[in-house]
């Protein structure tokens, strides 16, 4: 293979757009796998269908990869190539290559030009005017039309055409004919030679505008040109102040974005704090809660106590009511039998004992009773009570129930009466 024919190979191939790079000397020692993923990309270019094993691994494997294309591009192409030139992979091979690739070439040619034509008539369709469309189509309607009027008068014009064919033609009608033909003519020729003559006016007025149009160019130019070479009075005042103001909006720029940050920032804090604000909101309330029910908690159970208390106050009142009355009874009791027998000694050897709570209580009043005399500031102790005990006493003792109250009164009145047997008993 000559140096001409390898350059047109590689040339070919990086129009077709192989993406491997081709030497001028990948050819000069054998190359398989070079030459069959050139063949394989060549056939897959022509026929991306086409199902063709690339195992080039074995000997026979090449060979049946080479017969298989071999005989796609013979049926499909009308290409024969010569599988011994192909197998020894040198410059014959790049010559059996370059049969293809100059057929792909050739067809992605006329692709081009096809695509070529297709856009300057696209271009030609687009600067097509639809009006002058409009008017083409209504005259082709009306010469139409007007065709198909003649071609059916031609069977009735037919025979009279015939006749004056057919008939010998005078000359002095071919001659008035021929001058009438001559005077048109000359109507013509005198027309455009008037309408050529109004053109070369029209094209000396023309001329005359485009000169005046010409020199008024010029004169413009010039003037733009000592404008742009002159200086304006203020154009150093200008570009000051045109340096001022890019400083200042750059000052400007540094400043907003300064705002802008520590807006942010306030922002964020401002969020943060009512988080906080709103945590320790939440705490207050939760610890307010904890001390409420603690408070109702302490209240009940205050009041459960107070309760408990009152109950075993007046249990306790009970019992000793109930112990006074048996002494009450007993001592009556043995009163009566010692009236009856006349013996004091029974009675005092029979006397009850009193619980150590009444014993407690009659210590006490008599010490308050004691204490009030001396004073002289509490003179409403009951007179007649066995237990010595002061109003006070027998307020907190008693409660606050009417009931309570009338019987204390009562359970009073009876200890005093016992009371006043008990002195006799100790003056007996």
């Amino acid at each position: 293979m000559s140096y001409r024919e390898l350059r047109l190979f590689t040339e070919t191939m990086k129009s077709l757009g192989y993406n491997r790079l081709i030497s001028m000397e990948s050819f000069r020692r054998p190359n398989f796998e070079l030459v069959a993923d050139i063949l394989y990309w060549l056939v897959q270019r022509h026929d991306p269908s086409a199902d063709i094993n690339d195992d080039i691994k074995t000997e026979s494997a090449r060979i049946n990869f080479l017969k298989s294309i071999a005989e796609l591009l013979q049926v499909k192409l009308h290409i024969k190539l010569s599988c011994k030139r192909l197998y020894l992979a040198d410059g014959n091979a790049a010559q059996e290559l370059l049969k293809l690739a100059t057929v792909l070439q050739q067809a992605m040619d006329m692709q081009k030009e096809q695509d070529d034509d297709r856009d300057i008539h696209a271009e030609e369709v687009q600067a097509f005017d639809s009006k002058t469309a409009r008017g083409t189509a209504a005259e082709l309607t009306a010469e139409g039309a007007k065709l198909y009027d003649l071609l059916q008068s031609e069977s009735v014009h037919a025979e009279s055409r015939a006749k004056v064919v057919s008939r010998p033609q005078e000359l002095s009608q071919v001659e008035v004919a021929l001058k009438h033909l001559i005077q048109e003519v000359n109507q013509e020729t005198e027309q455009l030679s008037e309408a050529l003559n109004g053109s070369v006016a029209d094209e000396e007025s023309l001329q005359s505008k485009i000169e005046h149009k010409r020199t008024q160019l010029e004169r413009t130019t010039k003037r733009l040109r000592s404008l742009e070479a002159t200086r304006p009075a203020h154009q150093e005042e200008y570009e000051r102040m045109e340096t001022e103001l890019a400083q200042q909006y750059a000052v400007y720029l540094e400043n907003f974005r300064n705002l802008e940050f520590l807006e942010n920032e306030l922002g964020k804090f401002n969020d943060m704090e009512e988080r906080l604000l709103a945590d320790q909101e939440n705490k207050l309330r939760v610890l307010r809660e904890k001390l409420r029910r603690e408070e109702l908690n302490q209240l009940r159970e205050a009041d459960k106590m107070e309760e408990e208390a009152a109950a075993r106050a007046a249990a306790e009142r009970a019992a000793e009511t109930a112990h006074a009355l048996a002494a009450h009874a007993e001592h009556h009791a043995a009163k009566s039998a010692h009236d009856t027998d006349g013996n004091p000694a029974a009675v005092g050897g029979n006397r009850p004992s009193r619980p150590p709570s009444v014993r407690r209580q009659r210590q006490a009043g008599s010490a308050g009773n004691g204490q009030g005399r001396k004073d002289g500031k509490n003179n409403s102790v009951t007179t007649g009570n066995i237990y010595g005990t002061n109003e006070d006493d027998d307020d907190s003792d008693l409660g606050d129930s009417s009931d309570e109250g009338e019987l204390i009164v009562g359970e009073t009145a009876e200890a005093s009466k016992l009371g006043d047997d008990d002195d006799d008993d100790d003056d007996d």
